[in-house]
């Protein structure tokens, strides 16, 4: 289910589109993550914040104006979803918006006053830097999806394993310092654990069994070579 709020934006596209996103990273969590070779922290949020913007300004640049229906941002605890009432183009596909393609805007005025403006950044790049940006932040792939052609869906999924959901989990500090290492390193072996962690061999395979009946780690290769992973 969506989270228990419940809000109506009115006013001009640009105070709709702020409102929209403010609305959304007041429910996001952020991350501290440790820059390297710098004591300073920067706190990206679950889901890349041009993301979230691109997705509400796609919904109400090439939404269908000829009903009554508006573009409705909801979030859930695995996911942003972003629906508005319209179609894609004749000339694009859904696949057609993970590779460059031209932009065939439903509402013209609409999309250059948001270009004029700046929220538009180049006309047909917004799903990929969408696609780029949840890359580089280790997140997954937004998903688009075309419902009867009379409805389009962006989803964006959200990260399960924070340290607050980790920790809902029953995971100790340990684990949860694991399943962070994972996720900025791609993979972790039972001699990096018992490193990360000061524990002996017996206290790792112990934790690691744990993450493994919960499903949030798998094994990887075998014997001396295996590691876990997400």
């Amino acid at each position: 289910k969506p989270f228990t709020s419940y809000k109506v934006y009115n006013g001009n596209l640009f105070e709709q589109v702020d409102k929209a996103v403010a609305f959304v990273l007041d429910i996001l969590k952020q991350a501290v993550i440790q820059q390297e070779h710098t004591p300073q922290f920067k706190r990206p949020f679950e889901i890349p914040i041009f993301a979230i913007q691109e997705a509400i300004v796609n919904a109400l640049a090439h939404r269908n104006y000829n009903v009554t229906s508006g573009v409705q941002v909801m979030v859930f605890s695995d996911r942003l979803e972003i629906w508005n009432s319209g179609s894609l183009p004749p000339e694009l596909g859904v696949e057609d918006l993970r590779k460059p393609h031209t932009s065939y805007p439903a509402n013209p005025f609409l999309a250059n006053a948001l270009y004029f403006a700046d929220y538009i950044q180049k006309m047909g790049s917004g799903t990929l830097e969408m696609i780029e940006q949840c890359r580089a932040q280790n997140a997954p792939d937004p998903e688009f999806v075309l419902i009867r052609n009379v409805e389009f869906r962006t989803i964006l999924p959200r990260d399960m394993f924070t340290a607050d959901a980790l920790t809902n989990m029953g995971l100790n500090e340990r684990q949860i310092k694991a399943v962070t290492y994972v996720k900025e390193k791609g993979r972790i072996t039972n001699r990096e654990y018992r490193q990360l962690n000061n524990i002996s061999d017996e206290g790792a395979r112990r934790d690691l069994s744990v993450l493994l009946e919960k499903k949030i780690f798998r094994t990887q290769g075998r014997g001396r070579s295996s590691s876990y992973i997400l």
